[in-house]
């Protein structure tokens, strides 16, 4: 009997001998990376990445990439500071200021040109129009993050900078349920983000920032550390390539999209198609000069960084890798 079962055994045995070796040749040939996103709500960076995990996209190039989602940029500017994270998706302006504060990292592809930030209020409170924010307390996450870019925009095209306190409540449920208390009285947020809400009427629209911004202007992109892209430039197109395949798959399949969106994010169908009409991908993720000027001069203008401290715009991107 065991006799038998050896000799059952060992033409088992001599092909595991000669597959194995292919088989770890494949688990060994996928490289280890890890690709963030700096705001863990915004269905414009989680998209692509989840649909780049769920389709290969990143594992037919030999990747093995794991999600590491933050929930502010200034958090994963520091993970990138710290070379704890080395490439991944993040608001232009954050990404800026970033960079003006020292942290080593440059922008290297265009993912979405078009902002989708408004100022949101109570549908029955006490702000009815935008002159009525006068006086008034505007929520933000965090004092020079891009939620206080935006908040400042629109305080600035009223005339009001003076006459609004712009008060750090925190991330989005924070700046909710501050307004719903009355501890503020408005905050900005983009669409993509707020449609829930939206779409329950817990809030509504006051004011259309995507307007207000110097035009051409770019929003979101792909961030990476200079020594990522100096070192390991392959990689890193690979990176890069993962998430623009993922754009293009997005953009030609909206109703994978939208149940991709009710599946990740727990949306209703309204909710999803809601904060999918905020979500404006780029067509060419080559990032336009002036569009990186515009930003630049934005935060300079509002006093976001300093003029003096400011990078030269050669130093903010490279459109080599996607070249």
């Amino acid at each position: 009997m065991q006799k038998r079962l050896v000799a059952e055994l060992i033409p088992l045995l001599a092909v595991a001998v000669l597959v194995s070796p292919f088989c770890w040749g494949q688990v060994w040939a996928a490289e280890k990376l890890n690709y963030a996103t700096a705001f863990k709500a915004a269905v414009s960076q989680q998209l692509p990445v989840e649909i780049a995990l769920e389709k290969g996209l990143w594992r037919k190039q030999g990747l093995n990439v794991e999600h590491i989602p933050f929930r502010a940029g200034s958090r994963m500017g520091r993970a990138m500071a710290a070379g704890k994270i080395d490439i991944g998706t993040g608001n232009s302006p954050s990404i800026i200021q970033q960079i003006t504060r020292g942290v080593p990292v440059i922008m290297i592809a265009a993912t979405q040109e078009w902002s989708d930030w408004s100022i949101w209020v109570l549908p029955g409170g006490p702000v009815k129009r935008p002159a009525d924010l006068k006086g008034r307390k505007m929520g933000i996450s965090r004092i020079g993050g891009t939620s206080h870019a935006m908040a400042r925009v629109a305080v600035k095209s009223l005339g009001i900078e003076k006459e609004v306190k712009i008060v750090a409540v925190g991330g989005t449920s924070a700046r909710v349920a501050a307004l719903k208390t009355g501890v503020i009285d408005a905050f900005p947020q983009a669409l993509s983000s707020a449609a829930p809400m939206v779409e329950k009427g817990g809030i509504r629209r006051l004011m259309d920032l995507g307007k207000k911004l110097p035009q051409p202007w770019i929003d979101q992109v792909i961030v990476a550390r200079m020594e990522f892209i100096r070192t390991n430039a392959e990689l890193a197109k690979k990176a890069m390539r993962g998430i623009l395949q993922a754009i293009a798959f997005i953009k030609a399949n909206p109703e994978y999209a939208v149940k991709k969106v009710m599946s990740i994010k727990r949306y209703n169908r309204a909710a999803a198609e809601l904060s999918l009409k905020g979500v404006v991908y780029s067509d060419d993720p080559v990032i336009k000069r002036a569009a990186v000027e515009n930003v630049r001069g934005f935060l300079i203008d509002y006093g976001l960084i300093k003029a003096q401290e400011a990078p030269p715009v050669e130093k903010l991107f490279t459109n080599r890798l996607v070249r």
